[in-house]
């Protein structure tokens, strides 16, 4: 599983997060409220996160915090 992810940010939209991991684009769905902590964030960030398998595809999550996921 994927537990945090830390890198730069290369997108961000108020439901979505593309981050650059050493080279590696995540797509991410996020939160309004982890919008509001990254849209003004410099560098890298990090993103706790939770990954979704269904039959049909896979999701990823990212959450700002710990107690948000």
């Amino acid at each position: 599983m994927i537990g945090y992810l830390t890198g730069k940010i290369v997108s961000l939209t108020p439901t979505r997060l593309l981050i650059d991991v050493n080279g590696v684009g995540y797509i991410v769905n996020i939160t309004i409220n982890t919008y509001e902590k990254l849209h003004t964030s410099t560098g890298n960030v990090s993103v706790f996160t939770y990954l979704n398998v269904k039959q049909d595809g896979m999701d990823l999550y990212g959450f700002h915090s710990q107690g948000e996921k």
